[in-house]
């Protein structure tokens, strides 16, 4: 802080020595700062590590028992068939489609020159009939136009529980330039409980030449349901995408060739479990590489064995051991291929994992179930809730933090006051000084005039 004077009288830098006088006075000052400075750190790592964590238990809330059922289904020719599974035995499936399920359609042959063309007025009605045998009567409240006609039928299509909709949409085509047909589609494939058409009638009363259907010949298509074999049983379904034939398979119907047989292979799916289980391991590697470059000499983690005790406990958990009969070990994370570095951190054989899965995917599953659970447990007690182990350490750190603070503010408002009374006593010795030299020069001039 600058001053208004500088030793004129004295000789003395007095600005030089008030900064040194302030800088020895303000050392406990700069210690507070740095205490806080440091507690900042490392509550900024442990916030990092916290983050860490929860990632980790994040990843292996994936890697349980229910892993195990995860299938992959390939087939043999795609374009015709294809499958999902969840937790279907694997095996191989043959399927053959004779038949694909086909909604049902119908085309009014009568034209409109535009799709603003009147079909009808207040008083005239259309019936839709859809392939569940339900009916509705669109009656015309007003000169309505065939686009009008559109959005009253696609009104009716869902419906509700109560009052079932015709499950019929309708769209206007353009055949030919001013030449606007309406068509009419089964939302739904194959033969509903009504049959396997759908159809529209009318009852024009205010103007015959209105009547969209006069004299129409409709172009219908009818539904049909998809035929197929699997594993040589015939079977029937209403839709091309079937998963009540076999338990744990979907099986998505694409092309109906009677002459070709299509092989469906279902297996363990191996890379989404190794892939969950590299997740887990990656996680859990950068977290303690963190841990470790914050630990490090000088670093706001150093000497710190709370941290170091948690991810020796997550890891332990990771390691995760369970027993058979007699208390045997029936199984662990080692035996999925999973070990400890020297270095601390994970490594995961992914050979050793697929022949486990090979060899008794249940007890792998038993394993995952055994980590995950204790694993989850241990970060949460670490991280969730005001009673976690680093959210108590994080809050004492706000604490000391907000107690430094205020000794900080105290001592600088000592500081301030320190400094305003040097300037001012500073100021007086350089006035008192000044005066005592103007009284010399005075005496002096006096002995030379005598």
């Amino acid at each position: 802080m600058s001053i208004s004077f500088g030793g004129l009288s004295t000789g003395v830098d007095t600005n030089m020595l008030l900064q040194a006088i302030m800088k020895q006075e303000s050392a406990p000052l700069d210690r507070l700062f740095s205490r806080q400075e440091q507690n900042t750190l490392r509550k900024n790592a442990l916030t990092s590590m916290k983050t860490s964590l929860m990632a980790i238990a994040t990843s292996i809330t994936s890697l349980n028992a229910s892993a195990i059922n995860r299938r992959t289904v390939t087939s043999s020719d795609a374009n015709a068939v294809t499958a999902t599974s969840t937790g279907a035995a694997a095996g191989t499936y043959d399927v053959v489609v004779s038949q694909l399920a086909t909604k049902a359609r119908l085309e009014v042959t009568n034209t409109a020159f535009t799709p603003d063309s009147i079909v009808g007025q207040e008083g005239d009605s259309y019936t839709i009939t859809g392939l569940n045998g339900e009916s509705k009567d669109i009656v015309l409240t007003w000169e309505t136009k065939l686009s009008d006609l559109q959005k009253l039928i696609n009104a009716e299509t869902a419906g509700t529980k109560e009052n079932p909709g015709t499950g019929v949409t309708a769209s206007l085509i353009q055949t030919k330039p001013g030449q606007y047909s309406l068509v009419l589609s089964s939302v739904d494939t194959g033969v509903g409980t009504n049959g396997d058409e759908i159809s529209i009638t009318s009852s024009i009363k205010s103007d015959p030449s209105h009547n969209l259907l006069s004299g129409a010949d409709s172009k219908s298509v009818s539904a049909q349901n998809a035929q197929f074999t699997l594993n040589g049983v015939e079977m029937e379904r209403a839709s091309n995408t079937i998963d009540d034939a076999l338990d744990g398979i979907t099986f998505t119907l694409k092309q109906a060739d009677p002459s070709k047989t299509v092989t469906l292979d279902v297996a363990l799916d191996k890379d989404s479990i190794t892939k969950s289980f590299q997740d887990i391991v990656e996680k859990f590697n950068a977290a303690f590489k963190t841990y470790k470059d914050a630990s490090a000499k000088g670093g706001p983690l150093a000497n710190d064995t709370v941290m170091a005790s948690m991810f020796s406990q997550v890891r332990s958990a990771l390691s995760a051991v369970i027993e058979g009969e007699g208390g045997l070990v029936a199984g662990s994370s080692a035996g999925l291929g999973l070990s400890t570095n020297r270095d601390g951190t994970l490594s995961l054989d992914t050979k050793m994992l697929s022949d486990a899965l090979d060899r008794d995917p249940a007890i792998a599953g038993k394993i995952f179930d055994a980590a995950s659970i204790k694993t989850r447990e241990i970060i949460d007690g670490m991280t969730i809730g005001s009673n976690a182990s680093i959210n108590t350490i994080i809050t004492s750190i706000d604490n000391q933090n907000s107690n430094l603070s205020k000794q900080i503010d105290n001592l600088q408002a000592r500081l301030d006051r320190r400094q305003e009374v040097l300037i001012a006593q500073f100021a007086k010795m350089e006035a008192v000084i000044g005066q005592l030299q103007s009284a010399g020069t005075s005496l002096s001039s006096l002995g030379t005039w005598y």
